[in-house]
């Protein structure tokens, strides 16, 4: 991590203007994000699932067309906010309602893929950004389920509280425990790598855009591949093997990775190293995507 961070930073120093707008781009959103769960949490239980989700959407919408229609940086900036806040909100939402609608034996197999949709849609958008790079720029559940886990909810629901994650052990141990997978998700660096991919792959060596658009795609698609297997491997394997799998593979990937961009921003630029690194980029998705890609959003919904 610590490798390829540092050469980040200096392939951009001569244009730091560009830089810090970038960033501050990719964090609004983050920033969003956080915002938005808080206040979809909210809505859920105030107004319901439906209409949390019909304030994302309509969050999605605003903030996706904002971007589309201007090139000014600090419009983008609250079109990246917005779409953040449907981020958020709809985070929340989905995996609730998918707990609540699902049986138990299959409710991870359903939470893969809604990630799966999601990595679905980020592979997409890697296929038309490298479209876009070819000299063409101017073209360019069924009802007694549903039924029977209402009724369930109904006879065991029970008044609760934010305090109760300091007075109760059950609960608090229940919050560590999903707040910490999705501490770690983010620690081990996955925002760093899908947002900054293109970059990463020009760093190692394939300088052209062509080149970056063409790895960022294949990486893209290791990433939908991985999330399909782990909806499988999530109910055959269980949670916690799968995530101490996955914890165990991206260690080593990013080992891989960080000493590989070291040495091309260091020692030596040879060809070889570049190619580790995208080994070792490619290795982080594959076993990140069946694991902490997918298993911290399953352990949430269900706790």
């Amino acid at each position: 991590m610590l490798g390829f961070l540092g050469l980040i930073e200096n392939y951009e120093k001569d244009k730091e203007k560009k830089k810090k707008n970038s960033e501050l781009i990719v964090a609004m959103a983050l920033v969003g994000a956080i915002f938005g769960a808080t206040i979809g949490s909210y809505i859920n239980d105030a107004l319901g699932r439906k209409m949390a989700i019909v304030v994302a959407n309509f969050c999605f919408a605003v903030g996706s067309l904002i971007m589309a229609i201007t090139l000014n940086p600090c419009v983008i900036i609250i079109g990246h906010f917005l779409v953040g806040l449907g981020v958020g909100a709809a985070s929340v939402t989905a995996l609730v309602y998918i707990a609540e609608v699902s049986p138990s034996e299959i409710r991870g197999g359903l939470v893969g893929f809604n990630a799966l949709m999601i990595i679905g849609g980020q592979f997409l958008s890697f296929v038309i950004n490298y479209g876009l790079t070819k000299n063409k720029k101017e073209a360019a559940a069924n009802i007694e389920i549903l039924e029977f886990h209402l009724e369930k909810e109904q006879k065991n629901k029970v008044k609760v509280n934010y305090s109760y994650v300091f007075k109760l052990k059950d609960i608090r141990v229940a919050f560590i425990c999903g707040a910490g997978l999705q501490a770690f998700q983010q620690f081990i660096g996955i925002s760093i790598v899908l947002y900054y991919c293109p970059i990463i792959i020009q760093l190692a060596g394939f300088k052209s855009n062509n080149a970056a658009l063409f790895f960022s795609l294949i990486v893209s698609g290791l990433n939908a591949g991985g999330t399909i297997l782990g909806i499988y491997l999530i109910d055959a394997s269980g949670r916690k093997m799968l995530t101490l799998g996955s914890l165990l593979g991206v260690a080593i990937a990013l080992t891989i990775l960080s000493v590989a961009c070291f040495i091309i921003g260091h020692v030596n630029a040879s060809q070889v190293y570049a190619w580790l690194a995208i080994v070792g980029l490619a290795l982080y998705i594959i076993f990140f995507a069946p694991g902490m890609g997918l298993v911290p959003w399953a352990v949430n919904s269900e706790i």
